[in-house]
């Protein structure tokens, strides 16, 4: 059976919290068939969370016209994504590390979990789930938040 051809869709958008429903919209339009519905609603709760995030820590301090720019590349077995931010750095994979071992040594209190939803979501992506996912700084400075999916069957 043929894979389907790889497809990059891009959305770049203010850092305001109204955006989310422009962004579901454009990421709904993105749809294609042979991706599976589980991996689909992990992907868009990926991207909800992940703009959030980008919107409620990272840029927190700039003007709401800093811009987000969200990728989308569907590829004939898995998908990815990838949201550039403008803030400052920061080490997600120690954050992600130091968070899973605070669970699994029952180390974190109901607050702590509430206030740190979005990372739990990530790790249990990770590692119940097979997503890969990296926190990078590029060379134009911008941050790039990527997660791709496990393979499609």
């Amino acid at each position: 059976m043929m894979q389907p051809a790889k497809h990059n869709f891009r959305l770049e958008i203010i850092s305001n919290l109204e955006e989310i429903e422009e962004i579901i919209a454009w990421f709904e339009e993105c749809h294609q068939s042979h991706i599976p519905e589980k991996i689909w609603l992990q992907a868009e709760t990926v991207l909800i969370e992940g703009f959030t995030n980008v919107v409620r820590h990272a840029h927190a301090n700039q003007d709401t016209e800093t811009l987000i720019n969200l990728e989308l590349e569907i590829a004939g077995d898995y998908l990815q994504i990838k949201i550039w931010d403008q803030g400052i750095f920061f080490d997600l994979t120690s954050a992600l590390h130091n968070l899973d071992r605070k669970i699994r040594s029952s180390q974190i209190d109901l607050w702590e979990r509430e206030s740190q939803w979005g990372f739990i979501f990530f790790l249990k992506l990770r590692d119940e789930f097979g997503w890969k996912i990296d926190y990078t700084q590029e060379s134009d400075q911008r941050n790039c938040f990527k997660i791709q999916s496990p393979k499609f069957d």
